[in-house]
């Protein structure tokens, strides 16, 4: 299991919601379970439209995006 403990995602969550945006997750090595531990909705896929993406991570699944 991955270790989420120092995660900066939970502050920068922390500070979009203080301006009242809608914050989702996604990450193909959490469950949905520890992806909601950060107080975001969690997507199985990335096939939603959004007007912003945040890549914290650097997955090789994200790379294959670009």
């Amino acid at each position: 299991m991955p270790d989420t403990r120092e995660s900066p995602v939970r502050e920068m969550v922390k500070e979009l919601k203080e301006f009242g945006i809608d914050v989702y997750g996604h990450d193909p090595l959490l469950r949905k379970e520890e992806i909601e531990r950060f107080r975001v909705k969690a997507l199985n896929e990335l096939d939603v439209k959004m007007d912003c993406v945040i890549v914290a991570v650097a997955h090789d699944e994200f790379g294959r995006m670009l």
